[in-house]
């Protein structure tokens, strides 16, 4: 019987676990001429130990220092690993050996096994080959923005992937940690965290967190997370790539471990009101928005903002819609960005989501944007955004949103120059505020809020002149669309 051999290289090695797993897998397989090591080798040790490995090795799992150098010894690369340049795992072939990373799918499983869905405070610590591999996992899930704290200055290669994945980075120094978390992945060695974690945050809602890096021992991230309430991950450099936890089975529910961790550690047990403060906090936005909303219908229903010869036409229909329109607008922005920066967000976009359903009310009775609205706005909420960013510290997210206004103001001037009275100067101002605001959120944003615009304007128009209700002459209300895409936009990259 020929032995199919396998094993885990990298440095150092002897306290993997991967061999533990692998061979009472092949058990419960019963692949009873299978065989998997531990081999302890440096970068440079790679290529040379590989050239001897005869046709009984089926594969190797590489851990660092070996999962860059590996691109020199693959003669194929998988589209994945080649991403992140990072390989994990490679695999005999006939055509000799092919490069993979289950890295980004085993941090995923991870993830979603303790609960995470779509993390909104994300940390990475670390900037290598697993970090690349931890930042792709998290875009995979939804995440357009990750925090990455590193101990001296970001690799350039691992930025290169963040922006070829359309994820933004913001770099800290390692122990700078946000005042907002709910997942952190660690891909650093223990000892890297000696006086870093003091100042980890407190578990935000459903927080976890994940240790990348092989044994040593203890995990001092898991350790310190455990203290604070956040759920307990478990070790990925063994077991999440395999579909196993490597460290002792958890019978209890998940929530049952984090209150014990916080008991243990002396801390108060945080009970459903604590634990669910976002959904307090929306129910009050949605009932103070519904308040301000019926004050702004009153101010609407007098149709100030009615030109001399505009008031010949009937007033808008349906008054009572802007109360609920605001409220379910306020609620959508806190319930969304309520945790984003601790909240000091909140009130430029409160700001521009009431002034919003006012605007879209008045374009859609007279088909203006009054520029005594649209100053304003543009004035208070940039000023808003500057006190947000001085007191979060995101002076990166306020340039960001500086770019995404200058852009906006030259695309919405074309489409101005070329639309031929269909565009109007209000949608322009208009859409460069929303632009600013958006770009503050992503640099994706603006630019899907204009492609939403123009898909719903687009739907109404056919389905208009499909029902002989409007003709090619007719014009359209774009405001309204705007204002729509602009909220479906934060929503989605937020």
């Amino acid at each position: 019987m020929t032995v199919q051999r396998a094993a885990v290289c990298g440095s150092p090695i002897r306290h993997s676990l991967s061999p533990v797993l692998h061979r009472a897998a092949y058990a419960a397989l019963g692949l009873a001429d299978w065989s998997y090591d531990r081999v302890e080798l440096a970068a440079a040790e790679l290529a040379p130990w590989m050239a001897q490995l005869d046709a009984s090795w089926r594969g190797l799992s590489l851990t660092m220092p070996l999962k860059e150098v590996a691109f020199g010894i693959a003669r194929s690369v998988s589209d994945l690993a080649r991403t992140v340049g990072s390989i994990n795992t490679l695999v005999h072939t006939s055509d000799g050996w092919a490069g993979h990373n289950t890295d980004v799918g085993g941090i995923t499983a991870a993830l979603t096994e303790a609960g995470v869905g779509r993390p909104r405070h994300a940390v990475v610590v670390g900037a290598g080959a697993t970090a690349r591999s931890a930042i792709a996992a998290l875009t995979s899930m939804g995440v357009t923005e990750i925090v990455v704290m590193v101990r001296a200055a970001m690799r350039p290669d691992t930025l290169d992937v963040a922006r070829q994945l359309g994820v933004v980075v913001r770099e800290r120094p390692l122990g700078a940690w946000p005042e907002m978390v709910d997942v952190v992945i660690g891909t650093v060695p223990p000892c890297a965290y000696a006086g870093a974690l003091e100042d980890l945050p407190t578990a935000l809602g459903e927080a976890a967190i994940l240790d990348c890096v092989y044994g040593h021992g203890p995990s001092p991230l898991l350790a310190a997370a455990a203290a604070r309430g956040y759920a307990p991950g478990p070790r990925h450099g063994d077991a999440a790539a395999s579909g196993r936890r490597a460290g002792p089975p958890h019978d209890r529910p998940r929530r049952a471990r984090r209150r014990d961790a916080r008991r243990a550690s002396g801390r108060p047990v945080r009970g459903v009101a604590a634990m669910s403060w976002l959904g307090w906090l929306t129910a009050a936005a949605v009932v103070v928005g519904y308040a301000v909303g019926r004050h702004l219908a009153r101010q609407l229903s007098e149709l100030g903002y009615r030109l001399d010869t505009e008031d010949a036409t009937p007033p808008p229909r349906a008054p009572w819609i802007v109360a609920p329109a605001v409220a379910a607008t306020w609620g959508l922005v806190v319930w969304h960005l309520g945790e984003r920066h601790g909240g000091v967000d909140l009130p430029a976009y409160l700001l521009l989501a009431t002034v919003g359903v006012a605007l879209a009310r008045i374009d859609a009775d007279v088909h203006r944007l009054p520029s005594g609205l649209t100053y304003p706005t543009a004035v208070a909420v940039s000023g808003l955004l500057v006190v947000s960013s001085a007191l979060s510290g995101q002076w990166s997210a306020l340039l960001q949103a500086a770019v995404a206004t200058v852009l906006a103001a030259v695309v919405y001037l074309l489409l101005a120059l070329v639309s031929r009275g269909q565009f109007g100067w209000g949608d322009v101002i208009l859409g460069v505020i929303l632009s600013g605001a958006l770009g503050y959120l992503s640099p994706l944003a603006p630019w899907l809020a204009l492609l939403l615009a123009f898909v719903g304007a687009s739907v109404v128009a056919i389905a208009g002149m499909v029902t002989r209700r409007l003709t090619l002459r007719s014009r359209i209300a774009f405001g309204p669309y705007l204002l729509a895409g602009a909220l479906v936009a934060a929503l989605v990259t937020g």
